[in-house]
């Protein structure tokens, strides 16, 4: 599963969403890794510049979502084995912590337990 970094291209970077997500964690780390080689030459240059990063929001099914909070969420693809980012994003979820997160996360977990085996990388970022 692991990919060959060697491989030409903008970054691939999975963002995980999950139920139990927020969406402005989610669209909000879309938009600034997709900012990245793009913005700076726009603003001083006055021309957008290839972008360095291609973030697509990805989950266990690949379909739309109502995420915590009740927003909406289109992932643009689904966790299989076929799909190996250059790394996976995983942000914060919401769920009762008297009940805690025990059986929510097995298919995520499983996926992302494979990944990391074959030498994945996974990022998180605090948005609290």
């Amino acid at each position: 599963m692991a990919k060959d970094t060697n491989a030409a291209g903008p970054v691939q970077i999975g963002i995980l969403a999950m139920p139990q997500a927020t969406a402005s964690p989610i669209y909000g780390m879309q938009e600034l890794l997709g900012s990245a080689g793009r913005d700076w030459s726009l603003l001083v240059e006055g021309e957008a510049g290839d972008p360095l990063i291609r973030a697509e929001i990805v989950s266990v099914e690949g379909q739309p979502m109502e995420l915590a909070n009740g927003a909406l969420v289109r992932p643009t693809r689904r966790l299989d084995r076929d799909y190996c980012p250059d790394a996976l994003c995983i942000l914060e979820v919401m769920f009762d912590p008297v009940q805690g997160p025990a059986g929510l996360f097995a298919r995520e977990v499983a996926w992302i337990r494979e990944y990391w085996d074959t030498g994945g990388l996974l990022a998180t970022a605090c948005t609290g």
